[in-house]
């Protein structure tokens, strides 16, 4: 393809270093761009950097689990407790129990207890489940919100 130097105007291939001609340094590809082009990629920049910042701050839904405890009894109540509190917009959280004595064993294990339940933006919350699915042969477990 055939360009314009900036220097002399004589036509030369985009793929020389220098004009031929006078000596002049060609320039890169982003010189070569228009000034319209340039702003629109400049906006898409920036477009992109402000939802980011909107997202993380005002969008991104952010639950912090603590306090979790589990509840036995030898018949038949048995459940877990743990404080939920939501830092995002309100939005429908689904959870489970995972149990096993080492981590390995409770990211493989099957899911117990799942259930769901709906938070408020700036909601902190004591949830009780109800799990009687749960047995006396592990010490572990993770409660697992998403």
């Amino acid at each position: 393809m055939l360009i314009n130097c900036t220097e002399c105007k004589n036509e030369i291939s985009n793929k020389a270093k220098k004009c031929p001609q006078c000596g002049a340094p060609i320039p890169g590809w982003v010189d070569r761009l228009s000034d319209k082009s340039l702003s629109i990629i400049g906006l898409l920049v920036i477009g992109v950097f402000l939802f980011g910042l909107i997202w993380n701050f005002f969008l991104k839904s952010e639950i912090e689990i603590s306090d979790e405890k589990i509840h036995y009894s030898l018949i038949s109540d048995r459940y877990i407790t743990f404080t939920a509190k939501n830092s995002g917009p309100k939005e429908t959280y689904k959870y489970h129990i995972r149990i096993g004595d080492e981590i390995l064993d409770r990211i493989f294990s099957q899911k117990y207890c799942e259930g769901t339940f709906v938070m408020k933006r700036d909601e902190e919350r004591q949830m009780k489940i109800k799990c009687p699915d749960l047995n006396f042969t592990f010490t572990n477990y993770s409660v697992v919100v998403n």
